[in-house]
């Protein structure tokens, strides 16, 4: 595959060839097998010449044989007596002898007989030239026995040829078999297994320096999403197209999962750099394909590197380390590369996560955290969004960010989402604010696709919010702009306006950085936008991001939507959201996220005008 070529064996060229390396051979075997009849039959006959016409029927396994003819009448002659014998069947009752004077004014006599088989087939002729003088009846006995025996000879001769080339054409077959069950049949790349077997295999033969990539299309269940399945699928081809093209002399080309790919290539140990120039040479020949697509979102790739032997000797190793540095690239925000670095910090890989955060899950290591949300006009907390936080032995509690990976796992969101939601009530069970005769705070409630298309989710929120003597009102329902990529009415619609007529709330989240764009305004249910930290970070400072805010802010007050900024830091940034109008905000300004426990003593407002002062004082 790639530089190794896509022959699937048996097929194509390769076929063809196989088809025409057998022929021949049988075609040498006849040759050989006339050869030795003819030098036989002129002594055994008296003969002065012998000539043979080898047709194996029926399966033509060669174009006929013919022995080479006398350049004269003669030859002539008897070529036209051997096309004779070879047309006629054979019949059981006649020896099918044909002779003739030579009329080429020689005195000599022709004669031609078939060669047939026990069973009546024609496989070829034999036509003998003799003197005149010694052609008589007992040289017809001899020619007939000679030509049983050369018929003998032919049909043992056949039948090998064709048990041979039977046994080519299955080994043929058991290796096109072979190699179909090593590529993937969407991208003829090889698969996982023999992209892994063929690495291997050359880790085990040499000590030349290489370099194995693993390469992840960015964001492509979106592309799914937003495209189609039949495109995503046109799209996996054109990448692994331009991954195999690109690949240098020997390299092994594999897809090794949904929108991920594998290339392991020998380096140049002269080369410096040479490693990053390659995955620089991998993403130009991507970018090339998707720009022939037309859409000019596509075509990002993130990549990760190791080597051998520098970092690994084994392939587990190597591929592990390969991954470590793909997920780093990644979690610096994609469209980017990465070769391994024993000294950076390592983010969680996938493949590692899954068992590890259920193992998590099983020993409550994962906990709610709360972040106050925050009334930019009267300072009052107005609910709190719930945080998943993992606990780490000696570190701090990690963020969800970088666990994000088990939000694509169907099993573990929906089991983070339940934790997170049991876990919650429980921790605001009694607090002011939260119960059914003091509703004021609500709790903001981050789901996936999963627990939107789960037929009992609804059922499972009710039972949770009566357990703890909460109302529908206490919920807000974070969802972000990929959620609502399906068409309205469909399952994911109707559970968020399910949820909205018993009164939870449903949150926009990251609004503004999702792929769905203002049609989810149109007809969705949403009460909540929150604008996304990228456009509060450098709020004050680029009037370029202020003058999204204010656009979101005029938006959301024409539709009747609440709005919130997500990731204020600084005072700064609250004071320019207060003076634009924002209704509320949530960030480290007021407070990190809190633990169960000191959410009983947070504050239920704040003091907006001596964060205003620390600005001034700042100043």
């Amino acid at each position: 595959v790639g530089r190794e070529g896509r022959d699937l064996g048996g097929s194509g060229a390769s076929g063809h060839q196989a088809d025409a390396a057998g022929m021949a051979f049988a075609a040498a075997e006849l040759e050989r097998l006339a050869a030795m009849i003819q030098a036989a039959a002129e002594p055994l006959c008296g003969a002065w010449f012998c000539a043979l016409r080898l047709a194996p029927q029926p399966d033509r396994l060669c174009a006929p044989v013919t022995s080479r003819l006398p350049d004269c009448g003669t030859g002539r002659a008897l070529e036209q007596m051997l096309d004779q014998v070879c047309a006629q069947p054979c019949d059981a009752d006649s020896s099918g002898l044909v002779v003739r004077e030579d009329l080429s004014g020689h005195p000599r006599v022709l004669v031609a007989l078939p060669l047939c088989s026990a069973r009546g087939r024609v496989l070829g002729a034999m036509a003998l030239v003799f003197e005149a003088a010694r052609w008589g009846g007992r040289g017809s006995v001899m020619c007939q026995e000679v030509a049983r025996i050369a018929a003998a000879l032919l049909d043992a001769t056949a039948v090998r040829l064709r048990l041979e080339r039977e046994l080519r054409d299955m080994s043929l077959r058991v290796a096109r078999l072979q190699r179909l069950s090593q590529i993937d049949p969407l991208t003829e790349l090889e698969n996982s297994a023999s992209f892994e077997r063929k690495v291997r295999d050359r880790l085990g033969e040499t000590a030349q320096p290489a370099v194995l990539i693993l390469l992840d299309i960015d964001h492509f269940k979106q592309i799914n999403d937003l495209y189609g399945h039949q495109f995503g699928d046109r799209y996996l081809r054109m990448i692994s197209g331009a991954l195999a093209g690109c690949a240098p002399e020997g390299a092994v080309v594999g897809r090794i999962g949904g929108d991920e790919f594998g290339v392991f290539a020998d380096l140049d140990p002269g080369a410096l750099g040479w490693s990053e120039a390659l995955m620089l040479r991998l993403r130009d020949a991507v970018q090339r394909a998707a720009s022939l697509t037309g859409k000019p979102d596509l075509g990002r790739v993130s990549m990760g590197a190791s080597l051998f032997p520098a970092q690994a000797t084994d392939y587990v190793t190597l591929f592990k380390l390969a991954d470590a540095a793909l997920y780093a690239a990644k979690d610096a925000g994609r469209g980017t590369h990465a070769i391994f670095d024993a000294l950076a910090p390592q983010p969680f890989v996938p493949r590692d996560l899954s068992r590890r955060f259920a193992r998590a899950m099983a020993g409550d290591e994962v906990l709610p955290h709360f972040q106050p949300i925050v009334d930019l006009q009267t300072g009052r907390c107005t609910g709190y969004e719930v945080l998943a936080r993992w606990k780490q032995p000696g570190r701090d509690p990690l963020a969800a960010g970088s666990f994000a990976a088990v939000f694509e796992d169907q099993d573990l969101a929906a089991t983070l989402t339940r934790s997170m939601l049991l876990q919650s009530l429980e921790a605001v069970r009694g607090t002011p604010g939260f119960c059914a005769k003091d509703q004021r705070l609500s709790l903001g409630l981050n789901v996936t696709s999963f627990d939107l298309l789960n037929p009992g989710f609804l059922s499972d929120l009710d039972t949770a919010l009566a357990a703890a003597a909460m109302g529908w009102e206490a919920l807000t329902i974070e969802v972000t702009e990929r959620i609502m990529l399906g068409e309205p009415e469909g399952q994911v619609f109707r559970a968020l306006a399910d949820l909205r007529r018993r009164g939870a709330r449903i949150a926009l989240d990251d609004f503004g950085m999702g792929y769905g764009g203002l049609r989810h305004l149109a007809g969705w249910p949403v009460d909540v936008l929150k604008i996304d930290r990228h456009f509060v970070r450098d709020l004050g400072r680029t009037p370029r991001d202020g003058a999204v805010i204010e656009a979101v802010l005029g938006l959301a007050r024409r539709i009747g939507c609440r709005v919130v900024a997500e990731g204020i830091e600084t005072p700064s940034q609250l004071a320019c959201l207060r003076l634009m109008g924002c209704d509320a905000g949530q960030g480290h300004v007021f407070a990190a996220a809190l633990d169960a426990a000191a959410l009983a003593t947070a504050p239920l407002s704040y003091d907006l005008d001596r964060l205003s002062d620390l600005m001034t004082a700042a100043q």
